[in-house]
């Protein structure tokens, strides 16, 4: 990985959520009754070879969901419990992100020393370099 910290932050963000997003599709599953461990097998992750990721699944944001709407959800009925990778730990549905959810990204962006400003450049570069 690269050695900007700007750069780390967004990317240990993101794999930390896609892990969320894994777990919502295997408990959608699960509650289909599809057997998705037999066929798909979820590897593990090692997560403290990055420190950045690490301090995200410890704050737990890979095992909530958010569902962001003003009237009922009801995706807690699916996203709720044990996690499907058997871990030990539990699924959580919540309205809205944790505020600790973006602080734990801005403490590691900020100890980046950039700013929002050159984190948003930064950004820009990447997806033109992805486009290209």
């Amino acid at each position: 990985m690269s050695e900007n910290k700007t750069f780390r932050a967004t990317v240990a963000f993101l794999i930390a959520r896609d892990e969320a997003h894994e777990m919502a599709f295997a408990k959608a599953l699960e509650t289909l009754g599809v057997h998705w461990n037999k066929l798909l097998p979820i590897p593990k992750f090692d997560s403290s070879k990055y420190p950045e990721v690490k301090k995200l699944i410890d704050a737990g944001i890979n095992r909530e969901q958010y569902h962001f709407r003003l009237d009922v959800s009801l995706m807690d009925t699916i996203f709720s419990g044990p996690a499907p990778a058997n871990d030990g730990t539990e699924l959580v549905t919540l309205a809205d992100p944790r505020r600790t959810s973006g602080r734990f990204f801005l403490m590691i962006l900020r100890g980046s020393g950039f700013g929002w400003q050159e984190f948003g450049k930064m950004i820009r570069r990447t997806a033109c370099a992805f486009l290209h």
